[in-house]
């Protein structure tokens, strides 16, 4: 049992020898003196790398739904009714908004009130700028017709209107005199002989002086004049006399006496009134007497007969069509103010 136990001994003895002499390969990792903190027995297998695990790409998210605009809650209304705010509202509204401010001024009442004043202000604006814009275009219309207002073409409108005037007034004292009622001691008198004088030297009318005392006035010692103290003239011509100077425009031949005077006048107030007096009796024909004014009275109506159109049965609708052509036709016929008008 001995010798057995012994044999294994040497045995072990002699393979542990031939192990440790046995060299150990350079892997490069040094010898087992450099790295004997293994120990003896220390074993290492080549060990295979492990192969990568395929990972699992993480599912795609589905995309977003697209985005929808909240569904709004419809609420029931209640009815409602609309108030067109015209120029007629406002006319109708107005006075009684106002007299609810006065009465009650809160800040309802006054905003209710100046805000609707408001718009009727811009309104008014809206329609004058449209209306400048509009005789801009429609010259037809033009005030500048009757009279101008730029001193270039004023001028001569008034040029031309003091030779108009000078012709036409030439033209009734070829057809009539005037006649100057007066009393020797009227002071007013004596201030009008003067203008009178001057009218006459101008455009040639013939002035017959009529004293109602008979006697001449003072400082006009060589003035022409017919003595009427007996009334002798005024009987004749049905002429009643109340106040001193009193101015007629007769007719040559005697036919027609108009009283155009009683008091001063001026010249030119005296030149203005024998024309319109020689246009009522027909002494000037339209044309002529218009011409003579300063402001021409351009009118498209009749004062005798009522403006009428006519239009299809049926289509009353285009009467304001009509009208605006009537109207063209009418102001066409007048001279302007500042142009001449060419027939051929």
């Amino acid at each position: 049992m001995q010798l057995l136990r012994l044999g294994l001994t040497v045995l072990l003895t002699v393979t542990a020898f031939q192990i440790s002499a046995k060299p150990i390969p350079n892997s490069g990792e040094g010898n087992f003196y450099d790295d004997k903190e293994r120990g003896w027995y220390h074993f290492e297998r080549d060990i295979e790398p492990d192969e990568p695990e395929e990972q699992e790409e993480p599912p795609v998210a589905p995309p977003p739904p697209p985005e929808t605009e909240p569904q709004k809650t419809v609420e029931p209304t209640p009815d409602t009714t609309t108030i067109v705010i015209n120029a007629q509202w406002l006319r109708d509204n107005l006075p009684v908004l106002l007299d609810g401010a006065m009465n009650n001024p809160t800040d309802r009442n006054l905003s209710a009130y100046y805000y609707a004043q408001r718009m009727a202000a811009d309104m008014s604006t809206r329609f004058g700028m449209r209306t400048r814009e509009f005789f801009e275009k429609e010259t037809m219309l033009s005030e500048e017709h009757r009279r101008p207002t730029k001193a270039f073409v004023l001028n001569q409108h008034a040029d031309q209107t003091r030779q108009n005037r000078k012709q036409a007034l030439e033209q009734v004292f070829n057809q009539a005199g005037l006649w100057m009622f007066f009393v020797s001691d009227c002071g007013y008198c004596h201030q009008q002989t003067p203008v009178m004088n001057e009218l006459a030297r101008q455009h040639g009318a013939n002035v017959l002086y009529i004293s109602l005392d008979g006697n001449v006035l003072p400082n006009h010692p060589d003035l022409n004049y017919r003595d009427d103290s007996t009334g002798a003239v005024r009987d004749r011509f049905g002429i009643q006399i109340q106040r001193t100077p009193t101015i007629l425009l007769v007719k040559n031949d005697g036919s027609e006496a108009i009283v155009i005077s009683e008091g001063m006048i001026p010249l030119s107030d005296l030149e203005q009134t024998v024309l319109a007096h020689a246009d009522d009796a027909g002494w000037l024909d339209e044309g002529e007497y218009l011409a003579t004014q300063e402001v021409r009275n351009v009118t498209a109506i009749d004062e005798q007969a009522p403006v009428e159109v006519t239009v299809p049965s049926g289509n009353e609708s285009t009467a304001p069509e009509a009208l605006v052509e009537l109207m063209k036709k009418r102001l066409n016929k007048f001279d302007h103010s500042s142009a001449k008008k060419f027939e051929e």
